[in-house]
């Protein structure tokens, strides 16, 4: 087996590889990329794709993105991991096992000393992976989806205003004062909040949201489509979703109700980021603005993840939603490398989910 980076010219075998992969073992989706398997990791910084091939066949791939991250207030060289598929045919024969390898490797040579990923709850065959290749499960934290299905009534809708270019400044320092004690983020400037904003595929500044008293912004939210970069269709709902399915199907015929979606259908989210906030009510209302602008387009959820200890889930529990529980693995690449602490709050990207 030769395991290589990929090229553009290897975009038609992953696309291919990817349909016979869905994800999830108890909430299983079909992943389309189509037409270009490279779209996911465009946004990136530094991103690097490997494929393993035997027989001329690209059975296996695995992704990683190269940045800087603070750990406990220390700016730390990390690679965030992603895109582990395997052919189905060729699974339980060490491919993974084999791309991770290689993948550490060749990070070691770019001096990257921590890598880490995430893992969805119920995905047991790719946490053992995970322990098998000495990663440290750190904590958990909850991914939102926010059920759009009736308008809501924001107060102050007035003073909620696209974001002009001289409000990136106070947008930034807005962003940075939320997340500053969180592990894994980097402190923006005005100058890399632009290029992630402009990174964005089918995403501009104008989708991002701010309410202002005055003239001080009191919370910031966008919303970026994904849905035009990946699909996600519904193969099988997990247990707890088709608990809830047939009852709110049911009472939807009388009144207004989340839509649950069915095998088969394609989900309809959007991302929220930025998510940041001086004042909470501020937020809460940005919320409803959003999820109106939603319902007009179609669609039905609006996804961020956070950490379980910061106040945003507090904020977002308050809205019908469902929550999807988030492994957090880690490995150091060097052995001076200190590790993130439970006890400290993790950021997590919105390309990370």
């Amino acid at each position: 087996m030769e395991i290589r980076e990929a090229t553009q010219n290897d975009n038609e075998a992953l696309l291919g590889l990817q349909k016979k992969c869905p994800m999830g073992v108890d909430f299983v989706v079909a992943v389309d990329s189509s037409p270009d398997y490279f779209a996911r990791s465009r946004p990136l910084q530094n991103w690097h794709v490997f494929v393993a091939i035997e027989n001329q066949q690209i059975i296996g791939s695995i992704a990683c993105t190269i940045d800087t991250r603070q750990i406990q207030g220390k700016p730390t060289k990390t690679a965030f991991l992603y895109g582990m598929i395997v052919d189905p045919t060729k699974r339980r024969t060490g491919v993974a096992t084999q791309l991770q390898q290689h993948i550490e490797k060749y990070l070691s040579k770019q001096k990257v000393s921590l890598c880490h990923l995430l893992v969805m709850e119920e995905n047991i065959p790719s946490i053992r992976l995970c322990q098998k290749n000495g990663f440290q499960h750190i904590k958990d934290s909850p991914r939102f989806s926010l059920m759009v299905y009736k308008p809501m009534k924001p107060q102050n809708e007035a003073n909620i205003k696209p974001m002009m270019p001289e409000d990136i400044k106070d947008v930034v320092a807005m962003m940075n004062e939320t997340y500053l004690d969180h592990d894994f983020y980097m402190p923006y400037t005005e100058e890399t909040f632009k290029a992630y904003i402009q990174k964005l595929p089918q995403n501009n500044q104008e989708n991002i949201l701010l309410l202002k008293q005055g003239e001080n912004i009191q919370a910031c939210l966008g919303y970026w489509d994904f849905n035009k970069i990946i699909r996600d269709r519904v193969l099988k709902l997990n247990t707890r979703l088709s608990a809830i399915a047939f009852p709110i199907r049911f009472l939807g015929l009388f009144t207004k109700m989340p839509k649950i979606p069915k095998p088969g259908e394609t989900l309809k989210q959007w991302y929220l980021f930025p998510v940041a906030y001086k004042d909470v009510t501020a937020l809460t209302e940005l919320i409803k603005h959003v999820n109106n602008l939603a319902l007009k387009n179609n669609i039905t959820t609006l996804v961020t993840a956070q950490d379980d200890q910061s106040p945003l889930v507090n904020i977002l529990s308050k809205f019908r939603n469902v929550q999807i529980k988030t492994h957090y693995f880690v490995k150091p690449l060097r052995k001076t490398q200190v590790l993130p602490k439970k006890e400290r709050k993790f950021y997590i990207d919105i390309t990370s989910i």
